[in-house]
């Protein structure tokens, strides 16, 4: 999460199995009872299986932590449905505070009402919050940042550590008031952990996410298409 002139900016690259490489989708989304939305999701599952954002300004992205899955516990995706149904970054916390779980997870969330973000952690009955303050910048990947959290049997990986460490330094790089153009450019980076396009990799960047928080509007990159090509969302058609 970025903010930058007065917005907030939400960044996301969607990694997973190669097998759904062309296959997310965008949910616009209208509920008669519930704040507007758009999402990026998987096929077949919850609108916030990725990220996204509703009308109030409300804005997450999020990432599976490497511990071995419970055998009872809510799935994350029925969490972060909910997510898109909040007005405030209380109720978000509220939400969060949802167990127990069956993987667990990092979350950044902003709010640009309320001009604030952060993210939070869980893994079992474990949860640690971190505000965003006055870094105006704040990033997390697939493992546990806080030593308040008993890291025990988690399967922390080189490569997040370099992708965390990466994406880091160019958001430095782009320096103090980055752009939307830069913000782009950096989930596009030809560093080989920000973007992974290797066929190599059983984990590829599926899509990459912009999100304007403030503006209300969501840019999204196909990487199963050639280029950097960011097509833009608005909540009303």
């Amino acid at each position: 999460a970025v903010r930058s002139s007065g917005r907030l900016f939400l960044l996301h690259n969607e990694d997973y199995l190669r097998r759904y490489m062309g296959q997310m989708v965008i949910v616009r989304a209208e509920p008669a009872a519930e704040p507007a939305f758009l999402s990026l999701c998987y096929p077949g599952m919850h609108s916030g299986s990725s990220s996204g954002f509703n009308e109030h300004g409300i804005a997450f992205g999020n990432d599976s932590l490497n511990f071995r899955p419970k055998a009872r516990g809510v799935p994350k995706n029925f969490i972060f449905r909910r997510l898109l149904e909040c007005h405030t970054t209380a109720e978000v916390k509220k939400v969060l505070a949802t167990g127990p779980l069956a993987v667990a997870y990092g979350i950044i969330f902003v709010s640009a009402d309320e001009d604030r973000g952060g993210y939070i952690e869980r893994v079992d009955r474990q949860r640690v919050e971190t505000e965003m303050e006055d870094t105006n910048r704040i990033c997390h990947t697939n493992h546990v940042l806080s030593s308040e959290i008993t890291a025990k049997g988690e399967r922390v990986t080189w490569s997040s550590r370099l992708r965390l460490t990466a994406v880091s330094h160019l958001l430095v790089k782009a320096g103090l008031k980055p752009s939307l153009s830069d913000l782009k450019k950096t989930l596009s980076s030809e560093d080989p952990y920000v973007l992974q396009v290797s066929p190599k990799n059983p984990f590829p960047t599926l899509a990459s996410v912009v999100i304007d928080v403030s503006r209300r509007r969501m840019y999204v990159c196909d990487r199963a298409k050639k280029g950097d090509k960011f097509i833009e969302y608005r909540l009303s058609k």
